[in-house]
């Protein structure tokens, strides 16, 4: 029969039952003890204080075990939001490569607008000095 948590039955078969301890030792203590204990064998004698303990303590252990089977079930809708979600970074991606393409050209742009304004500015300060040039030689 079973040594831990809520005994039903003795080692003899017979019944446990709950009782109330008279010893000097325990009074006033609950415990379970055998129907047919009053025969002097040997019968069961748990206090249920202790017994409540190891019962707490198998529940704890059942619990984590229900709990790490839990976590090993594939779950459909979990697989679901993971595959959306990869879906998603994946989107998220393209769209960050998209925008560095976009970078690179608009940098090219710039570049040459930068060096078309140059030119323009080096056009107008030699058309300037040309006609300063003209103006000298006129008024000479």
């Amino acid at each position: 029969m079973s040594q831990n948590g809520i005994t039903r039955r003795c080692f003899c078969g017979g019944l446990a039952i709950i009782q109330t301890s008279r010893t000097a030792t325990n009074p006033g203590r609950i415990f379970y003890t055998c129907v047919m204990s009053g025969d002097g064998g040997n019968h069961i004698w748990k206090l249920c204080d202790e017994v409540m303990m190891e019962e707490i303590v198998q529940l704890g252990l059942e619990m984590q075990d229900l709990n790490n089977l839990i976590h090993c079930i594939p779950d459909s809708r979990t697989g679901h939001d993971l595959s959306k979600l990869s879906e998603t970074i994946k989107i998220q991606k393209d769209k960050i490569a998209q925008t560095d393409e976009e970078i690179v050209r608009l940098k090219e742009l710039i570049e040459k607008i930068d060096i078309g304004n140059a030119m323009e500015l080096k056009n107008v300060v030699i058309g300037g000095l040309v006609v300063f040039a003209i103006l000298v030689y006129l008024f000479k």
